[in-house]
This record gives structure tokens, sequence and C-alpha cells, in this order.
């Protein structure tokens, strides 16, 4: 986020990883992240409760979002196959610019 003050790459690196497939879905970056400092805006558990109030497609986009930040989603290789096409692909190249392949947005 453009108002993170010390963030460290990694979170950076991480954070442009979920924003590229989270991009068309604010809402959910809203909802899991603080936007002053590189932190869940609630504790893991809280979250993954609190994800009820989206659709199936944008919780598994959640569960994803957090297993990339922390490896705290839990989502599985089946529920990402899913989402429709476009997510699926955006969830895949996220996960190679987590690891710092990829396209550098």
């Amino acid at each position: 986020m453009n108002t993170w003050k010390n963030a460290c790459s990694g979170d950076l690196r991480r954070f442009k990883a979920i924003n590229h497939f989270l991009k068309p879905y604010p809402k959910l970056i809203d909802h899991l992240f603080k936007t002053d400092k590189a932190e869940l805006n609630y504790p893991t558990m809280a979250l993954r409760k609190s994800f009820c109030q989206f659709s199936t497609g944008e919780q598994i986009l959640a569960r994803a979002a957090l297993d990339i930040w922390s490896d705290s989603g839990q989502v599985t290789l089946p529920e990402l196959t899913r989402l429709d096409p476009e997510n699926f692909k955006n969830v895949l190249i996220a996960l190679l610019m987590a690891q710092g392949f990829g396209p550098r947005e």
C-alpha cells in the first residue's frame, strides 16, 4: 500500500502479489489489510470467520491472499480450480510473484 511506512521488502513483494489478483476486489483488500502499516486488520482466525459475508469465489481469493501473506488461509488446489479462469490464472501468477518470479507490477 502506498501509505505503508517501513514495510520490509518481503511484505511489499507479498502485497504486490496479492494485489495482482485482488485488484478487481478492493473491498477484499480493505477488509484484509491495514492502510497505514503492513499488517492484517484482524487476527487470522477472525478474518477467516468474517469471510462468510463474501461470495464463494471471493472467500477462496481471500484465503489465497492469507496463504501468500502468512500461510494461514488453508486454501486447497481443488478450491482454486473452482475459480473462473481469469481469477485462477491471476492467483497462479501471484504465487510466482510471491516467490520472486513472474510479472513485476
